[in-house]
Order: structure tokens, then C-alpha cells, then sequence
């Protein structure tokens, strides 16, 4: 396998790019292309698993918990089969135990295929700009009111029957491409650290599009007035930053860093009040010169 992230790059275009409800219809709702996709990320990872240097070897932490997470579920599954279930119960557990072999698959997948930074740069980058196409849709979809579903078909694939509310008093709540507002507002509010990152630390070759991602994102997330985008987007506040990603930026580079000595520049600026220390105590001590 000379690059075995190709089927998650492929579950990213399908999941950003594709409307939810497009399904394979003699699968029911397993028969989306991300779903599938997962699954087969899911079966690549055996049997990388049984090619020698393949995947990654050795105690991996994200591999543990992954893997505690699939016997949490395969337990829960076993504790349902202790009784018996309806139909729709049965079909609905088998449904939720293939979606979670899936997600395993995905995170074991990228936790061990994943070998350096450029690597794991590359697939956060294509995580970005698609979520900035998937915020573009949604701005679309708000604006001029177009579905994307309307006019994203593929062969073979068939919308599958949701009842969704999009309407909310008098506010329309986008989705995008998603099933429903909730996934679309969440998603870009858990990629918009990623993208400001990004945005701030662009490496070698620095663009002048790279806030472009973080702009679209910023808009597109209000289009949504749902308590869960809308908490995670107010944690992005001036006084406390970024939960996710601020403890790792450098206290220089951090984005609700003033200048130093700019005017209104409050006490608890860190980069100014020890700029200022600095400076009081030069004052307060006198310099010396040798005889």
C-alpha cells in the first residue's frame, strides 16, 4: 500500500462534499459513501495489519483508547442481546454497532498510518479547506436559499427519506451538505481551531488566502443558531482563546495578544505586563559602572 490515508481523504470528500441523505438504497442508511467508506477504511487496516511496515508498531496511546472505546461498544451490543428486541431495535443496533466499526476503523486507520508531521499537515490542511467548501455551501444555502440537494446527484444513489425541521421561528437553519443543522454548525466549530492554527502558522510557504478558511468558517457557524455551535464558537472569546489549540501557541503569537504598550491595554495581557515588569525593574535597579 503505498499510501493507505487514501480511503480517509476519500471519506472526507464523500462526508463534506456529499449530501447526507444520498444513500445506496438497498442499504438503507449504511448505504452512504462516508458510511462505507469507514467501512473500508475499517477492513484496509486489517490487512495492513498483515503487511510488514505498513502501519505503525509498538504501544500507541490513541490506539488504546480507540480500542477500549470498540470493546465498550461490542460490550454494550452484547448486554442488548441479553433480551429480546423488536425489529426496529435489531436493525437499529446493528446499524449503530457497523457505523461504530466504521469510526474504529477511521481512527485506528489514521492513528498508525500517519508517520510525521507533513503527513498529519497534509490531511489537517484537506480537513480545512474542505470544511471551507462545506461552510460555502451553507452561505450559499442561507442566502439565496438553494438546497444543495437539489443539485449534487451521483449515480446509483438515491436521498433518503429524513423528516428534518430547518425552520425555527423565523430563522432558516442551514445544513450544507449535512443531515441536519446541528452536524453542520458542530463540525465547522470543531475545525475552526484547526484552521486559525493554520491561519497563524502557515510553514514555509505562507499564502495570502490562508485566513480565508477561518473567515468562512467565523460566518457560516451563526447561520446555525442551534446552543451547540453557538457554546463552541463563544469559547472562542478575546479574554480567554481558544480551549483546543491557545495552550500550545506561543504567548508572542497568540492571536488576542495586544501589542505591547498599545493604548487600553488591560493588566492581564500577559506579553505587556511582563514587558512592563521588565521595565520597572531596569528602573529600579541602578546600573553600575566600572571605575
Amino acid at each position: 500500500m503505498r499510501d493507505p490515508m487514501l480511503v480517509v481523504y476519500l471519506f472526507l470528500l464523500a462526508g463534506f462534499l456529499l449530501p447526507g441523505r444520498l444513500i445506496v438504497e438497498p442499504l438503507g442508511s449504511l448505504g452512504a459513501p462516508a458510511t462505507l467508506l469507514s467501512l473500508a477504511a475499517a477492513v484496509l487496516y486489517a490487512f495492513g495489519r498483515l503487511v510488514p511496515d505498513t502501519l505503525a508498531n509498538g504501544l500507541q496511546p490513541i490506539r488504546t483508547a480507540i480500542v477500549v472505546f470498540g470493546a465498550t461498544a461490542l460490550l454494550s451490543y452484547g448486554v442488548a442481546l441479553t433480551r429480546a428486541l423488536s425489529g426496529s431495535e435489531a436493525s437499529g443496533s446493528v446499524r449503530s454497532l457497523a457505523s461504530h466499526l466504521g469510526f474504529i476503523g477511521l481512527g485506528l486507520l489514521v492513528a498508525d498510518a500517519v508517520r510525521d508531521r507533513e503527513h498529519l499537515d497534509r490531511l489537517l490542511r484537506l480537513v480545512v479547506w474542505l470544511a471551507s467548501v462545506f461552510a460555502v455551501i451553507g452561505i450559499v444555502q442561507y442566502v439565496l436559499g438553494l438546497d444543495p440537494e437539489d443539485y449534487i446527484t451521483v449515480p446509483g444513489l438515491v436521498l433518503q427519506e429524513v423528516d428534518i425541521n430547518v425552520q425555527r421561528s423565523f430563522l432558516f437553519r442551514v445544513k450544507g451538505t449535512a443531515l441536519h443543522p446541528i452536524e453542520f454548525g458542530v463540525v465547522l466549530a470543531v475545525v475552526l481551531p484547526v484552521a486559525l492554527h493554520y491561519a497563524m502558522f502557515p510553514g514555509d510557504r505562507p499564502t495570502r488566502w490562508r485566513w480565508l478558511p477561518t473567515l468562512l468558517l467565523l460566518v457560516a457557524i451563526p447561520m446555525t443558531p442551534w446552543a451547540s455551535s453557538s457554546a463552541a464558537l463563544s469559547s472562542w472569546s478575546p479574554g480567554r482563546g481558544s480551549s483546543a489549540s491557545a495552550p500550545s501557541w506561543p504567548g508572542s503569537s497568540s492571536p488576542w495578544r495586544c501589542a505591547p504598550h498599545s493604548r487600553g491595554c488591560s493588566a492581564r495581557c500577559g506579553r505587556c505586563s511582563s514587558s512592563s515588569t521588565r521595565t520597572r525593574a531596569s528602573k529600579a535597579v541602578p546600573r553600575t559602572t566600572p571605575p
